[in-house]
């Protein structure tokens, strides 16, 4: 009797294991809504309720006048622990001050006791930047000599993350500016030609839609040719910041550049560009 009754035992416990079961939720309009409550969030007073037809509300706790339990027609399916409870008593909290969206879900207000919820849209950011825009370029020595520069600038970014990103620049110009002793004398005709490239590892508070800054360090390279031919090299680190606005994929951005050069004696060249970008 033992070994024959055993299979059909066995047979029992696991169709009652395999039973779904339902909250019926009773609003005090006389609403009711059939599903899964998979959340409370104590800190707008409101139960996320996963229903039946396959969408998701957040229903206030004040509206509803009662909540039972039954046995759901819906074919068991396997879910995450953390998502899904079957005791009503253990499901998970929204933890106090929590922003609009919590959980993976986002909370559309319609006015109602009754609110719908979809799911939260995952951030994306750009890969990949192309820049142009005017070229600045300064060295000034110890002794208030020096020479400036302006041109055009090309310029291209990768970002690895939302926040971190590579950046390389192609920069060509002539002088503009001789200083001597502080003052600044405009030059014109057949004047020194400058060439560079630059490149920099920037981190920023976003490289997504919106207000950003940056900033970075790098290195730098390049070649100005006098108006005999010859030429003169000089190749150092860099310190990048800067700051733009990205409307995605349209993007202005502001950047400054300080270099240090063995090359150079007692000197600090630094670099400008307004540039207009397109992110994609």
């Amino acid at each position: 009797m033992i070994k024959k009754g055993l299979p059909f035992a066995l047979l029992l416990a696991g169709t009652v294991q395999a039973q779904v079961m339902d909250e019926i939720i009773l609003l005090k309009d006389g609403t009711e809504l059939q599903g899964s409550i998979i959340e409370q969030d104590y800190t707008r007073g409101r139960y996320i309720v996963r229903l039946n037809d396959g969408g998701t509300v957040a229903v206030k706790k004040k509206s509803v006048k009662s909540i039972r339990r039954v046995v759901s027609d819906r074919q068991p399916e396997p879910v995450a622990e953390s998502t899904y409870h079957n005791d009503f008593n253990q499901l998970p909290a929204t933890s106090a001050g929590a922003s609009n969206t919590a959980n993976g879900v986002r909370y559309i207000p319609l006015g109602s006791d009754v609110t719908q919820v979809q799911p939260a849209k995952k951030s994306r950011f750009p890969k990949h930047g192309i820049r142009i825009g005017t070229f600045g370029r300064s060295v000034v020595h110890s002794n208030d000599d020096g020479y400036v520069f302006a041109g055009f600038n090309l310029g291209y970014q990768y970002n690895f993350t939302q926040s971190l990103g590579v950046y390389a620049a192609y920069n060509q110009g002539e002088q503009v500016t001789l200083i001597q002793d502080g003052v600044e004398y405009e030059v014109s005709g057949n004047v020194p030609k400058i060439q560079g490239f630059q490149i920099a590892l920037n981190l920023a508070n976003r490289f997504t839609k919106g207000f950003q800054l940056f900033g970075g360090v790098g290195m730098f390279k390049e070649t100005i040719e006098d108006t005999d031919g010859s030429e003169f090299d000089a190749t150092g680190a860099s310190l990048h910041g800067g700051v733009g606005y990205s409307w995605q994929p349209f993007e202005l951005t502001a950047r400054l550049t300080l270099d240090k050069s063995n090359d150079w004696e007692d000197s600090v060249g630094s670099t400008a560009n307004i540039q207009l970008g397109f992110a994609f």
